[in-house]
């Protein structure tokens, strides 16, 4: 005989806190606009084989590939899926959708920023591989070479960045102005501007 699941009432429900409400309160424009932007999802097969999750049909898949990825060709986006998803173990299905996750959070654009999103998650998750290698290994020689290489990936995660935010200024430079000070029949001064005693 089926054992009968009871139902939560209304009543039954916690309360929202003021700092629950303050949390939903700030969080929920970034989840609104998560929805807006889906990402790819993967499914595990009984052997772990990763593939990508799909009800809905094929038009979906390229709508959530090309959020992704950046890449408007269908090719395009599941080659530079499968690059990252080759940095998992079998059966990380979890994992896999995370890293999908996070290449999503940068929103590429097109194919160039999908290829730098894809180093700067790949860059990431090695980071952290490392870092753990190195809090778990006793030998100073593990730790420094684990150390080594993640500072390493960390300066290039820094490099991949910078030159995301210089590919989307087209390169521009933003030039900020400190101090403008004009006096009479005088010129503009532009920067940092030091008073002598006696206005010299």
């Amino acid at each position: 005989m089926a054992k009968k699941t009871k139902k939560t009432t209304k009543s039954e429900l916690t309360p929202l806190s003021d700092r629950d409400k303050a949390v939903l309160k700030g969080q929920l424009p970034k989840l609104e606009a998560s929805l807006d932007r889906p990402s790819v999802k993967f499914d595990a097969d009984d052997k772990g084989n990763l593939a990508i999750y799909n009800p809905k049909g094929s038009v979906l898949a390229l709508a959530e590939i090309a959020n992704t990825t950046g890449c408007m060709g269908k090719d395009a986006g599941i080659v530079l899926l499968n690059q990252v998803m080759n940095l998992l173990p079998p059966d990380s299905q979890q994992e896999a959708n995370a890293l999908s996750d996070w290449m999503n959070g940068i929103a590429p654009e097109n194919e160039v920023e999908g290829m730098l999103a894809a180093q700067m998650v790949a860059s990431h998750y090695m980071v952290m591989k490392f870092a753990a290698r190195a809090s778990k290994n006793d030998t100073h020689v593990s730790i420094d070479a684990n150390t080594k290489r993640m500072t390493k990936l960390m300066g290039a995660f820094s490099k991949h960045l910078e030159t995301l935010q210089k590919y989307r200024n087209k390169g521009q430079q933003t030039i900020q102005v400190q101090h403008v000070q004009v006096n009479d029949g005088g010129q503009a001064i532009v920067g940092n501007v030091t008073q002598t005693k006696g206005g010299e």
